[in-house]
């Protein structure tokens, strides 16, 4: 079989013009390109180009293709090289409308003519995937290029047309704004691409071999998709009589969810049969965990993509049918796809598939995979904590069994009880993304379901402000700092907004604020959590304490989380030693990534922390002072930043810098009361001295502990230069 492979080198000329006529087998993936590939071949070939043009004997080596070709006849199946052939295709076609004397030539690379008294019809040189063939035909191998650049994109069929479509647009600004005007300098460039342009083509003479080097090409980092090279491996085993029946259907499938989702599909089918993380390649999984005991490939397309592709189609567009319930269904599908991962969806998937007809086992089903998927969102549940959970329940519904299946989903004390933490926690610090999610969930719980999240402007904000001036009525009102920091960013003091932000705006008073910045046209608002306040006279700390306890019994309700709030002290206890054991597991974890730091850099000069076992204060005053001292250099950048409130805000958890310039401090302030001053704590970095944030809190170990945390992430983010 080896000396039926050949291998020759091509210019471009030759091998448009005359030896081969090229087509895109329907096994193949689609064109794929984006602007980024192809301005790259672009700029490429005109550097090239501007190099060559004092020197004949210059090439350029554009890549390989390898066909599936006889040596009788020009037909060639392309297997590699489709989106540099397709992609430099356009360019000629654009390159037609610029060259007066080389027009001929062109149109001879893209299009056969046809022999009249033989009535033999024209042809395209190169004609792409069936469902994509007249599209190219029509507008690229007939150079009318002009007509495509004018069309509408929404109305072409697929992501291939479209990726084509906007291809042509980019390259055509390209080269007008090259040759418009320049015949002798467009002349010059397509003759150097005709002539010193070259590929190597290698051939051989089978489908049977085809697929073999389909693969080792894959396996050597050609840039495919893994559904097409698994859609390879399964249309080439089916038998030729019934592989374009099979090749029509996975293209419709695909087509439909797209490319990317089409892939994503895959990945989650193997999910389903591997109940594990990918360990692997998703190719080498998909061939041993779902092909395994199918020997008619055809199955695998009709009884498990198939299914499973309408499932998730029902999942992405919250589109699930039944007789009833599907409207509370598709509207927790809707939330569920807020969720940043995409773990949950094999599970939703299989229950789909498998009990699709119990519309009421779906609706219990749905309704515990949401509030699942957002306790794990929201706490920050790793992905294999995830995959375990799913992967139980992914297990119990292939048994049948669907009473274990949402018993494996219900959240379990600890789970529910880190889920009340968190929502009982300082919401407004979250990333944006869960605090946005978590803010508009429970508008819609409040709403009672009739809320709808349509404004293309959202902004999250604080009633009691971030920092109220020291002459307004917050501070009459709330006269203990302290008190304040503990509320002000509970969900209980945040409210959504369909305006941005306005820095002036948010210091108002209280009743200022709230008719003039809350209040949207005719005295009302659009969410549910905004209207109540605007109803509330006075904020003060007993109507936000009081407020946060009916949005936590909110949550309790609609997620059945149960919480035991009827003792405020006994819930405060129990919070903070939730908060202990966190930090305590926080700290081993950045320990644990420090001591690996100081393993792997033996010659970093940033010296160890101190292992004394002092208050959270005197620690970072220790192991400041001692990096003060040491060799290790921290930036002037660095330093600038942790002299801000943004920069340092996930070092102090408070609106404070981590650094204060003793020169710039403003002596006997309210801040200055988190910053040690006497002499001996102050620290000079690169000439000039600084206070360092800290404190200690003797009555208060959790947050101790979280400062202590906080300070040892800041110190690790120091080692790995990610400040």
């Amino acid at each position: 079989m080896t000396d039926q492979i050949s291998a020759k080198e091509y210019n471009l000329w030759d091998l448009m013009s005359g030896n081969f006529i090229f087509s895109i087998p329907d096994y193949q993936r689609p064109y794929s390109w984006t602007e980024n590939e192809a301005v790259t071949l672009w700029d490429d070939l005109l550097e090239f180009w501007q190099d060559a043009k004092n020197s004949a004997s210059q090439t350029y080596f554009v890549g390989s293709i390898v066909l599936v070709k006889s040596k009788e006849s020009p037909e060639s199946e392309v297997i590699d090289g489709q989106q540099r052939i397709s992609t430099l295709s356009l360019i000629l076609s654009i390159l037609s409308e610029y060259s007066l004397s080389l027009k001929n030539d062109i149109q001879k690379c893209l299009w056969e003519e046809g022999i009249q008294f033989k009535k033999i019809d024209g042809r395209p040189r190169l004609s792409l995937r069936k469902r994509d063939a007249d599209f190219f035909k029509k507008y690229i191998a007939k150079g009318k290029v002009n007509e495509l650049l004018q069309a509408d994109p929404k109305k072409l069929a697929d992501d291939s047309q479209r990726l084509i479509f906007r291809n042509a647009i980019i390259l055509a600004e390209r080269i007008k704004t090259t040759f418009e005007n320049q015949q002798n300098e467009v002349d010059s460039f397509i003759t150097a691409l005709f002539g010193q342009c070259f590929f190597v083509v290698v051939t051989t003479p089978d489908n049977e071999s085809a697929f073999r080097v389909f693969s080792v090409m894959n396996n050597r980092g050609l840039s495919l998709l893994p559904s097409d090279i698994i859609k390879a491996h399964i249309i080439g085993e089916i038998d030729e009589k019934s592989r374009q029946y099979y090749t029509d259907k996975w293209e419709d499938i695909e087509v439909d969810l797209g490319r990317e989702s089409f892939n994503a599909l895959l990945s989650h089918i193997r999910m389903i049969y591997a109940r594990s993380k990918l360990h692997g390649t998703l190719v080498s999984e998909f061939e041993r965990t779902v092909f395994k005991g199918i020997e008619n490939r055809s199955e695998i397309i009709t009884s498990i993509i198939e299914p499973y592709a309408k499932a998730y189609k029902a999942i992405l567009c919250a589109g699930y049918t039944a007789s009833t319930g599907a409207g509370e269904v598709n509207e927790l599908l809707s939330w569920l796809n807020r969720v940043d991962d995409a773990d949950w969806i094999p599970a939703m998937m299989c229950a789909i598939v498998r009990c699709g007809n119990d519309a009421q086992f779906i609706m219990d089903f749905t309704r515990g995979l949401e509030k699942t998927a957002s306790c794990f969102y929201l706490t920050s549940r790793t992905s294999n904590q995830r995959i375990e959970k799913y992967a139980r329940i992914i297990a119990a519904l292939q048994e049948q069994n669907e009473q274990k299946a949402l018993e494996e989903l219900a959240l379990t004390v600890d789970e529910k009880k880190e889920f009340l933490e968190v929502l009982d926690g300082d919401v407004y610090l979250m990333p944006a993304r869960k605090r946005t999610y978590l803010v508009l969930r429970l508008d819609r719980f409040i709403s009672d379901k009739a809320a709808e999240y349509k404004n293309s402007i959202f902004s999250i904000e604080h009633v009691l402000p971030q920092n109220p001036r020291a002459d307004s009525q917050w501070i009459k009102d709330w006269p203990d700092e302290n008190v304040r920091e503990f509320w002000v960013h509970k969900i209980a003091n945040l409210v959504p907004l369909t305006r941005k932000k306005n820095s002036q705006a948010q210091n108002y008073d209280y009743e200022i604020k709230k008719d003039r910045y809350f209040a949207e046209k005719g005295g009302v608002t659009s969410y549910a959590m905004t209207t109540e306040i605007l109803s509330i006279k006075e904020w003060t700390p007993s109507v936000v304490a009081e407020r946060q306890n009916r949005l936590m019994g909110v949550f309790a309700k609609h997620w059945e989380l149960t919480p035991s709030r009827t003792d405020s002290r006994e819930a405060k206890t129990s919070r903070q030693e939730v908060t202990i054991a966190a930090e305590q597991v926080r700290q081993e974890k950045l320990m644990a990534e420090l001591s690996r730091f100081f393993a792997t850099n033996p010659e970093t000069k940033l010296p160890k922390l101190p292992e004394e076992n002092v208050k959270a204060g005197e620690f970072v005053h220790r192991a400041m002072h001692k990096l003060c001292e040491s060799e290790y250099e921290i930036t002037q950048r660095v330093i600038r930043i942790l002299c801000t409130v943004e920069g340092s805000r996930k070092y102090t958890h408070r609106n404070l810098p981590f650094l204060v310039p003793v020169d710039a401090a403003e002596p006997g302030s309210n801040m200055l009361k988190r910053y040690w001053v006497r002499k001996e704590y102050i620290e000079t970095l690169n000439g000039r001295k600084y206070y360092v944030y800290s404190q200690w809190y003797p009555d208060h170990k959790d947050l101790s502990d979280a400062h202590r945390s906080d300070f040892m992430q800041l110190y690790l983010d120091l080692a790995l230069n990610k400040i």
